[in-house]
């Protein structure tokens, strides 16, 4: 079995990459931890391991543990999902209601920012 180099290019890039992200936002979590808390709330300081546990943490109370995908990805993604399940008659009203909306809205700020003819000097 012939393994590709390019390949093991990109593995070790990805690898290289993960790592460096590791050390530089545990690090950043570790000097802002020791500067702030124990100021504010008499908190000891932490070292570099227990920062990175932080940031696990962290990515796991917010559901983004995933390394690479953000929640803006997992958004799109359903936002697919969802316009995939729209019957074409939604997908119309939908469209309907949001140009109703604009609509609505650009004649409520027309005379925004404008002078005022009446306007005394």
């Amino acid at each position: 079995m012939k393994i590709d180099l390019s390949s093991l290019d990109k593995l070790a890039k990805i690898l290289f990459f993960i790592v460096l992200r590791f050390l530089i936002v545990g690090t950043a979590i570790m000097f802002l931890w020791n500067w702030l808390m124990p100021a504010l709330v008499n908190a000891v300081p932490i070292n570099f391991l227990q920062a990175i546990g932080l940031m696990i943490l962290g990515r796991l109370v917010t559901g983004s543990l995933r390394i690479g995908v953000g929640l803006s990805t997992f958004r799109k993604k359903n936002d697919d999902d969802h316009n995939n399940f729209m019957d074409e008659d939604d997908q119309d009203e939908d469209y309907e209601n949001k140009a109703r909306l604009r609509n609505d809205l650009r004649e409520r700020c027309k005379s925004f920012g404008q002078k005022k003819e009446n306007q005394e000097r």
